[in-house]
């Protein structure tokens, strides 16, 4: 049966205290991500009710609704239902002007912002590393179809490391889009920070000023806090730039005053900011490496940062930039897989375990969505036992595996088979090691959840049944 996306987008919107109360909706691809004027107006447990709804969660200055795969169809009949446009600014009345800002919602939305911007390069990632993927298998680290040499090989080579190289480029197009300023100045800004003369300055070492300012040569490419800070300073002086500038100057003047303000800011200051947060993050990453076995077990407890919902913020503050800096990570993913594929093993023996037909389908479309979500909130949180097992399956099989020092590519997305790709492209060694760890925490969750955490009624009757 179709679902009706309309009838579920009403009923969410009355529950949030209508679209009045909506100041922006978003989603990823799981979630709807709503920030709302008065967080106090929803009720939890009356929207966890409501059919099709998952969970629900707080965090990051926004009231997320657990949806799973179906998100996009449910986003946009939210959109048409509320009359939002998903790619401008949502009318706030003028009380949302005095709103006090506290710290924990600054955190917030410094969170959304890194969140919003990096979640539209997520595809792109992850084709760029199944790319790799590819040329792993079929070069001489493991099939030998072809050799190192080859124009094939090499040009997988030349499209992964394109993504890395361009990325403030790219950064400078999401984040724009993300805090809805001029995308055009926002890519001319990034590319600034490639463009061959410049890039020729920081070679030669060169002295250069801007306006006289000297200006601090540093090689921007495969970086994004530059440009993070650089399009949150282009918002402030675009929106006072149209506010004080007349529209009859907005194809000529305008953008012109506006570069010429960003220029400076970008190369003479944030710029350089930006390097030092991107090092200090580098340093950190480094230091984390020494503590496989805390990093690991933090990462086996993966899933039950999910459920809090603070995942996305970990996710673009540590793992992104050690996928920027590496090009692979090392420190959280290999453990996350780990909690994800134990989740798995539990979800396979609820499929096998349950006698309701059509639950049997639905805990499958789970493991096919390509999320870990629907299979953490259908299977292991309706199922309390199931809940230590998949604490100490991830703990156990994430710090082994982070111990082994094996590393992982983005592969997000990938219906069922996803946590395991992303160790192929580091080769025979690091697949073994992934796939080694990765068996005993699919064995384990299987195991647990059959003979312990499948405790709900469903199962009992299962159970009883089969005596």
């Amino acid at each position: 049966m179709a679902k009706n996306y309309k009838k579920q987008a009403l009923t969410l919107l009355e529950k949030v205290g209508g679209k009045g109360n909506v100041a922006g909706v978003y989603h990823c691809a799981t979630r709807l991500r709503f920030e709302l004027k008065d967080e106090s107006i929803p009720n939890d447990e009356q929207i966890r009710q409501i059919p099709g709804v998952l969970g629900v969660s707080r965090a990051g200055g926004q009231y997320q609704i657990i949806i799973g795969p179906d998100v996009p169809r449910l986003y946009e009949a939210v959109c048409q239902t509320g009359d939002f446009q998903s790619q401008s600014a949502i009318p706030e009345n003028l009380d949302s002007k005095n709103e006090k800002l506290t710290i924990k919602k600054a955190i917030g939305k410094v969170f959304s912002y890194i969140s919003g911007t990096v979640s539209e390069l997520i595809p792109i990632l992850v084709a760029a590393s199944m790319v790799k993927t590819i040329q792993v298998l079929i070069g001489p680290g493991f099939f030998h179809w072809i050799s190192a040499e080859s124009d094939t090989y090499r040009l997988f080579d030349l499209i992964y490391n394109t993504f890395f190289y361009f990325m403030p480029l790219y950064i400078g197009y999401s984040a724009s889009k993300k805090l809805k300023t001029s995308i055009p100045l926002g890519l001319l800004l990034g590319g600034i920070l490639l463009v061959p003369d410049y890039i020729a300055l920081v070679s030669a070492g060169e002295a250069f000023a801007v306006y006289g300012i000297p200006m601090k040569l540093v090689s921007y490419s495969g970086t994004m806090f530059p440009m993070l800070l650089t399009i949150a300073c282009l918002k402030i002086v675009n929106d006072f730039a149209q506010k004080h500038i007349s529209d009859m100057f907005a194809m000529s003047f305008r953008p012109l005053i506006v570069l010429l303000v960003m220029i400076p800011l970008e190369l003479c200051v944030l710029g350089p900011i930006g390097g030092y947060i991107g090092d200090g993050l580098a340093m950190v990453i480094k230091a984390c490496e020494k503590i496989p076995w805390i990093t690991g077990a933090i990462g086996g407890l993966w899933l039950f940062v999910v459920a809090t919902g603070m995942h996305m913020p970990l996710v673009q503050t540590i793992n992104i930039p050690e996928q920027m800096t590496y090009g692979y990570q090392k420190i959280l993913s290999p453990a996350i897989k780990m909690s994800n594929i134990c989740m798995y093993g539990m979800v396979f023996a609820a499929i096998i375990k349950t006698r309701n037909k059509g639950n049997k389908a639905t805990y499958a479309a789970y493991l096919l969505s390509g999320t870990v979500e629907p299979g953490l909130y259908g299977v292991v949180f309706k199922n309390s036992k199931c809940v230590p097992g998949l604490a100490i399956g991830g703990v156990i099989t994430g710090i082994l595996v982070t111990c082994l020092g094996a590393i992982v590519y983005p592969s997000q997305g990938i219906p069922l088979i996803g946590p395991w790709i992303g160790f192929i492209a580091g080769g025979t060694a690091n697949i073994l090691k992934g796939f080694l760890c990765g068996s005993g925490a699919l064995i384990f969750g299987f195991i647990w959840a059959w003979m312990i955490g499948l405790d709900s009624e469903e199962f009992s009757r299962a159970a009883s049944k089969q005596k």
